[in-house]
């Protein structure tokens, strides 16, 4: 059965954000991969002249009214990482999955710190480097885990 592209967007859109807020017992709340940013790189990377970073700042709000708080704080860290993975995209062509988990770490790292520092900014709250570095590697790890199942989707249609 062949469903349109938009279906695919939509349909791994919403299964990231279950993930985003599913009561994980093995991961602590700011220790949790960050399944949505995965999802958004990855549409990115696939289909760059639909996706960007309009779909990072609808994805991130859909998240920041999720998980409440801070209202834009996702849209603008989703914003801002999915434009500097814009500015490499064009030498990213033949990587493999070890150079996109490396190059997912450092997106993962850039939007952690977006976020947190937004945060800190508004609320003065203290930034856990420690919790900011653990999630950009998990979310690093857990990118051929996103990345293979999808690229068979995307293979397929």
């Amino acid at each position: 059965m062949v469903l349109p592209p938009g279906l695919w967007l939509a349909g791994t859109l919403l299964f990231a954000l279950v993930l985003e807020v599913y009561p994980w017992n093995i991961f602590a709340i700011g220790y949790r991969p960050q399944w949505l940013l995965l999802v958004v790189v990855f549409w990115c990377l696939k289909r760059p002249h639909e996706h960007g970073v309009m779909t990072a700042f609808l994805a991130g709000l859909l998240l920041d009214i999720l998980i409440g708080g801070l209202i834009g704080r996702y849209a603008l860290s989703f914003c801002v990482t999915v434009f500097l993975l814009k500015a490499v995209q064009q030498r990213l062509h033949h990587s493999t999955v070890a150079h996109l988990s490396v190059l997912v770490f450092l997106l993962a790292l850039v939007n952690n710190l977006v976020s947190r520092m937004t945060d800190q900014w508004v609320s003065a709250v203290s930034m856990d480097t420690q919790a900011v570095l653990v999630s950009a590697l998990l979310t690093a790890a857990c990118w051929p885990l996103v990345q293979m199942p999808m690229q068979r989707v995307v293979r397929a249609e």
